[in-house]
């Protein structure tokens, strides 16, 4: 594997100027990153100066100021689940064996560990002295009570066989007081323990349990707040319990599409909608700052710094934590991506690197600076409605009777196709978006494919589907000359099955092809010459000579995931990999490189047109940059 050269200028596509010290061995920056699935948890030091993130098998720690990793924690490969600072000095992780470690906050580096405490490790928590941490074990269900000073075991808490492991408890500002929320046979359950004796005070029930639940004490530690019902129901309820008694004091209800509140240990509440994060002190709302739509579901609890100065926000499904220092009111971080790349594409000079990500974002980037220079935030389309390709950005706006509707994302105007049906499901477009193909069945006795040019939607092929409507169109070439269809009724068959067509629609032909039936296979697409039809399998990557059927290639050593774009010229291939490195190779089967600067798997992949540049999109949320010298040499 080639090694990563600090010379190349690869960026981190994140707009905003890079201090040279916040770069990488490999030349990269990567700020409040998380992991390929998300960020599952994150917390704040004693001295809100740092913060530390857990996903997958990663947990780093960031400096609050900057936004600078300063260390990743080791491990022995378990998938870390929970971590949080116990004091400046100390750390403590959770994994999923079940196994507690106390680290150094310093270095990272392991000091204690705690094991045969359980299987499947959930959540940890501190009291506000720092001395008693918990966790929770999903097998069995129970909560572990730990005196990390003096390292000994001071409690298990069994919760019996028919809870669930609990995944959301916290304590009193006193300390004097938990409380737990699990699921006792689908119903919610609050309960509050005595820290002295461990004693369960009191329980009450709610109604459904949730996926994710939250509860937290008021400041004086008289009241205990909790969301007991799940989102499909038609309101979300909060409830507010006397923490001596349990009696219930208050119960407020929402309408489940309203924007969800949150109370802080602070007293304060705050609000998570689409358009803005909004604190109420008072009762009084206070507005702060616009959130993307990936944060603002309500799905992910808000911490607040010991401070009062920063807010965290994770999210499972992104790939970045949200830090929003409060003091100015601003989101870190800035300009960048908050989820998956989706698709990549260059403008046609090379200059500009178009970027559309999970959070429904579309971006422009100066290829040289990495800077920002413009971004526009989609509504709800789907993703399978945006497209990047060809150097321009437009989406499907409308799928009306006889017609297909494109709109430039950035007010380029828009495209109306000539007589086509449009329907999703038999509709694809040519890998730069040039072209897209449709399947007509207007009328059932004679169905019609047809290719239209989406710059200015004219009708380039039409041919006759003979007798057959069940039809799906798989992929077409660039000048929209070759199509690749299969029937409906095999689509749940392997590929290789029955039902592979290879149209020519220049003259209205088409021939069957046929794949080896031991192996299952995937569309990888048609060559910018249109001279090669590619299928991907494990290991493998089989080619047709469009022309000749009878004419195959088969690499036998191809070690890419199936995600792969061919340059301009058609004499590159580029593949991405499930472990986050991109491998470019020749057309003649050569592995020229191997690049790796991911921390994720890589989900989208462009060359420039003149093949001198190669970009790549990950889940990590982030795109790198590559130039050709990084595989010439």
């Amino acid at each position: 594997m080639t090694e990563p050269d600090p010379t190349l200028p690869r960026l981190d596509v994140f707009g905003d100027p890079l201090p040279a010290w916040a770069h990488s061995r490999c030349g990269t920056v990567r700020l409040f990153q998380g992991p390929s699935e998300g960020v599952t948890a994150a917390s704040f030091s004693p001295d809100s100066r740092r913060l530390i993130t857990v996903g997958d098998k990663t947990t780093r720690v960031w400096a609050l100021e900057d936004g600078r990793e300063l260390f990743a924690l080791s491990g022995d490969g378990c998938v870390v689940r929970d971590a949080l600072f116990l004091s400046d000095e100390w750390i403590a992780t959770l994994d999923e064996k079940g196994n507690v470690c106390l680290r150094e906050a310093s270095s990272g580096a392991e000091v204690f560990r705690w094991t045969g405490l359980g299987h499947q490790g959930r959540r940890l928590e501190a009291s506000p002295d720092g001395r008693t941490l918990l966790a929770s074990l999903a097998w069995p269900p129970r909560l572990v009570v730990l005196d990390w000073v003096t390292r000994v075991l001071v409690r298990d808490l069994p919760l019996g066989f028919e809870s669930s492991p609990p995944d959301a408890f916290a304590f009193s500002r006193d300390g004097s007081r938990m409380a737990l929320v699990e699921r006792v046979c689908e119903p919610a359950r609050l309960s509050v323990f005595d820290t002295a004796s461990w004693a369960r005070l009191w329980s009450v029930t709610g109604d459904l349990g949730l996926r994710s639940s939250w509860v937290v004490f008021s400041p004086d530690g008289t009241r205990v707040h909790w969301n007991p019902t799940a989102r499909r129901q038609w309101h979300l309820v909060v409830r507010t319990h006397d923490a001596r008694t349990g009696a219930m004091v208050r119960e407020t209800r929402h309408r489940k599409w309203d924007p969800p509140r949150f109370p802080l240990p602070d007293g304060s509440w705050v609000r998570m909608a689409h358009e803005g994060l909004n604190f109420y002190p008072g009762g009084a709302s206070e507005p702060c700052l616009r959130l993307s739509g990936a944060y603002g579901d309500g799905e992910s609890f808000p911490r607040r710094s010991p401070d009062g100065r920063w807010m965290v926000i994770a999210q499972r499904r992104c790939s970045t934590v949200l830090v929003v220092d409060l003091h100015v009111r601003r989101a870190f971080p800035g300009r960048t991506h908050r989820g998956s790349l989706v698709r990549l594409t260059f403008s046609r000079d090379g200059a500009s690197l178009f970027s559309f990500g999970s959070d429904r974002t579309v971006r422009v980037w100066e290829r040289d600076s990495g800077r920002e220079v413009r971004c526009v935030t989609l509504g709800y389309w789907r993703k399978d409605d945006v497209h990047l390709g060809g150097g321009r950005a437009f989406v499907v706006e409308n799928r009306a009777r006889l017609r297909v509707l494109l709109r430039g994302v950035f007010n380029e105007g828009g495209t109306t196709s000539e007589d086509a049906y449009g329907i999703p499901s038999s509709m694809t477009w040519s890998d730069d978006r040039s072209v897209f193909a449709q399947l007509d069945v207007r009328n059932e006795v004679s169905p019609r494919l047809s290719v239209h040019h989406s710059r200015t939607g004219k009708r380039l092929w039409c041919v006759g589907a003979g007798n057959d409507p069940e039809l799906k169109v798989l992929a077409v070439s660039r000048a929209g000359r070759w199509l690749l269809t299969q029937r409906k009724s095999d689509l749940f068959a392997p590929l290789a099955a029955t039902g592979l067509r290879l149209w020519d629609m220049s003259r209205g032909a088409s021939r069957a092809l046929t794949l080896d039936p031991t192996m299952e296979w995937s569309v990888a697409g048609f060559s910018p010459d249109e001279r090669r039809l590619a299928f991907h399998s494990s290991g493998r990557l089989l080619f047709f000579d469009t022309e000749a059927l009878e004419q195959q290639e088969c690499w036998e050593s191809f070690s890419g995931s199936g995600f792969l774009v061919f340059s301009e010229d058609s004499r590159l291939l580029a593949s991405g990999m499930q472990d986050g490195r991109v491998q470019v190779w020749s057309i003649d089967g050569r592995l020229l490189a191997t690049l790796d600067g991911h921390r994720a798997g890589i989900t989208a992949l462009a060359f420039s047109s003149k093949g001198d540049f190669l970009a790549s999109g990950g889940a990590d949320a982030v795109a790198l940059i590559w130039p050709s010298r990084a595989w010439e040499r």
